[in-house]
Protein backbone atom coordinates (compact mmCIF):
# COMPACT_ATOMS: atom_id res chain seq x y z
CA UNK A 1 0.00 0.00 0.00
CA UNK A 2 1.39 3.44 -0.61
CA UNK A 3 1.75 6.27 1.91
CA UNK A 4 -1.09 7.78 1.77
CA UNK A 5 1.08 11.49 2.77
CA UNK A 6 3.30 10.92 0.33
CA UNK A 7 3.56 12.56 -3.27
CA UNK A 8 5.31 9.75 -4.21
CA UNK A 9 2.64 7.22 -4.37
CA UNK A 10 5.41 4.10 -4.18
CA UNK A 11 6.93 5.21 -0.79
CA UNK A 12 6.13 3.73 2.09
CA UNK A 13 6.10 5.06 5.64
CA UNK A 14 9.31 4.33 8.39
CA UNK A 15 7.90 2.74 11.19
CA UNK A 16 9.68 5.19 13.17
CA UNK A 17 7.80 8.04 11.74
CA UNK A 18 4.63 7.07 13.53
CA UNK A 19 6.09 7.17 17.08
CA UNK A 20 5.68 4.50 19.26
CA UNK A 21 2.76 2.23 18.14
CA UNK A 22 0.51 2.82 21.10
CA UNK A 23 1.19 6.44 19.77
CA UNK A 24 -0.27 5.37 16.91
CA UNK A 25 -3.00 3.55 18.24
CA UNK A 26 -4.20 6.42 20.66
CA UNK A 27 -4.16 8.65 17.36
CA UNK A 28 -6.20 6.40 14.86
CA UNK A 29 -9.12 5.94 18.16
CA UNK A 30 -9.02 9.58 19.04
CA UNK A 31 -9.79 10.71 15.11
CA UNK A 32 -12.04 7.91 14.51
CA UNK A 33 -14.32 9.14 18.16
CA UNK A 34 -14.15 5.65 19.32
CA UNK A 35 -13.13 7.34 22.62
CA UNK A 36 -13.12 11.28 24.09
CA UNK A 37 -11.98 13.34 24.21
CA UNK A 38 -12.79 13.49 20.22
CA UNK A 39 -11.48 15.70 17.31
CA UNK A 40 -14.42 16.77 15.13
CA UNK A 41 -17.51 14.67 14.31
CA UNK A 42 -17.80 10.69 14.73
CA UNK A 43 -16.24 8.77 11.84
CA UNK A 44 -17.67 5.45 10.43
CA UNK A 45 -16.38 2.92 13.04
CA UNK A 46 -14.80 0.59 10.21
CA UNK A 47 -12.49 3.17 9.74
CA UNK A 48 -10.51 2.79 12.67
CA UNK A 49 -9.90 -0.73 10.79
CA UNK A 50 -9.08 1.00 7.35
CA UNK A 51 -6.65 2.83 9.18
CA UNK A 52 -4.75 0.23 11.67
CA UNK A 53 -4.79 -2.54 8.30
CA UNK A 54 -2.83 -0.31 6.57
CA UNK A 55 -0.42 1.64 9.38
CA UNK A 56 0.08 -2.92 9.88
CA UNK A 57 0.59 -3.74 6.34
CA UNK A 58 3.64 -0.55 5.51
CA UNK A 59 5.25 -1.20 9.10
CA UNK A 60 5.22 -5.36 8.42
CA UNK A 61 7.62 -3.66 5.41
CA UNK A 62 10.27 -4.18 7.96
CA UNK A 63 10.25 -7.61 8.51
CA UNK A 64 12.96 -9.16 7.00
CA UNK A 65 11.30 -12.87 7.04
CA UNK A 66 9.38 -12.79 3.83
CA UNK A 67 7.13 -15.62 4.93
CA UNK A 68 5.91 -13.96 7.95
CA UNK A 69 5.66 -10.63 6.17
CA UNK A 70 3.79 -11.59 3.62
CA UNK A 71 1.60 -13.04 5.74
CA UNK A 72 0.95 -10.38 7.68
CA UNK A 73 0.94 -8.02 4.88
CA UNK A 74 -1.89 -10.56 3.06
CA UNK A 75 -3.98 -10.11 6.58
CA UNK A 76 -3.27 -6.15 6.63
CA UNK A 77 -4.73 -6.14 2.70
CA UNK A 78 -7.66 -8.55 3.56
CA UNK A 79 -8.82 -6.66 6.64
CA UNK A 80 -8.63 -3.15 4.67
CA UNK A 81 -10.50 -4.67 1.98
CA UNK A 82 -12.87 -5.84 3.82
CA UNK A 83 -13.67 -2.80 5.98
CA UNK A 84 -13.59 -0.49 2.96
CA UNK A 85 -16.22 -2.28 0.41
CA UNK A 86 -17.84 -1.96 4.55
CA UNK A 87 -17.74 1.92 4.46
CA UNK A 88 -18.93 2.00 0.93
CA UNK A 89 -21.54 0.15 1.19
Amino acid sequence: MPDPHSSNPNTTPNSNQFGSISALLAEIDDFCGTRPPRKGPPKPHLLRDVLISSAIYNIASEISDTKSRDQIQSLASQTYTNASKAISG
